[in-house]
């Protein structure tokens, strides 16, 4: 064989032969369908599909998700009494099926700001006024863009989330006034009584009572919902309680692969 054809060949195969060993690395928790729901929703400059860091994050998001769970796990939550913590956000019925989006954001935005621009501006600064979805990097994106840099939203992935976790961003976020965005699952929530399907919801606040290793069920989550529907427990528009596990199992996937956020405001923690 020629030398030069052998060393490129010897060249081509060592490139791939680390394409496939890092892809390996990745496929032990992160399979083919969650890295293609990951690119699907998360901005690019998040990912690295390489999976050179063991992960499809880049080191700067990888990093961010580790700085989180350090500064959660130095959160104590004691409350022995039960009471309520939330935020009075103002409800917008979506002008549309595929405006979950813009008016989830609008409901932030308006609780926030005072006020707010309609839900078709805030789906042109998603890119999505021909009546797509808003992925859940443009949900952040459309928040920032309305907001100072030092209240800024940003999201994680429900693969890297805990319960504990969970709670605690909510506790943090509700504290500091500031709603959040869950990209949900809707099968579990009570008032879709079992009918699942993609969409946004904001959660406005929670109960708190004291927790006893690790258990959650006692505590309540508040939601604003854009939706109008009624799937068999009523019209599903406007504020709702929903129990701690119902709202958490929201972030379960609806299929294989499927891969849910919550949107929170990262200054808050």
């Amino acid at each position: 064989m020629n030398k030069k054809i052998f060393l490129f060949a010897l060249m081509i195969f060592t490139l791939s032969l680390n394409d496939v060993n890092a892809q390996s690395v990745c496929d032990s928790k992160y399979t083919p369908e969650i890295i293609a729901s990951l690119q699907q929703n998360m901005d690019p400059a998040d990912l690295d599909l390489s999976c050179s860091n063991g992960t499809p994050y880049t080191d700067e998001y990888l990093n961010s998700i580790n700085e989180l769970k350090e500064k959660l796990d130095k959160i104590t939550i004691i409350q022995p009494r039960y009471f309520v913590n939330k935020l009075n956000v103002q409800s917008f019925q979506q002008e549309n099926q595929s405006y979950c989006g813009p008016a989830n954001v609008k409901q932030v935005l308006h609780y926030i700001n005072n006020t707010s621009l309609s839900q078709s501006q805030y789906a042109n600064d998603m890119t999505n006024s021909s009546g797509n979805f808003a992925y859940v990097y443009q949900i952040r994106d459309t928040l920032n863009k309305y907001l100072p840099s030092n209240d800024a939203y940003t999201y994680i992935p429900r693969t890297e989330l805990t319960q504990s976790q969970f709670y605690k961003i909510i506790n943090a976020n509700i504290n500091n006034r500031r709603p959040l965005i869950l990209h949900a699952n809707t099968g579990s929530l009570y008032m879709y009584n079992g009918h699942k399907t993609g969409h946004y919801i904001t959660i406005s606040g929670h109960t708190i009572t004291g927790i006893i290793n690790n258990d959650y069920s006692p505590i309540n989550i508040y939601y604003v919902n854009t939706d109008y529907l009624n799937y068999g427990r009523g019209n599903v528009y406007g504020e709702f309680m929903d129990k701690f596990n119902n709202v958490y199992n929201a972030l379960n996937p609806m299929y294989s692969g499927d891969v849910r956020y919550l949107i929170y405001n990262k200054n808050s923690i």
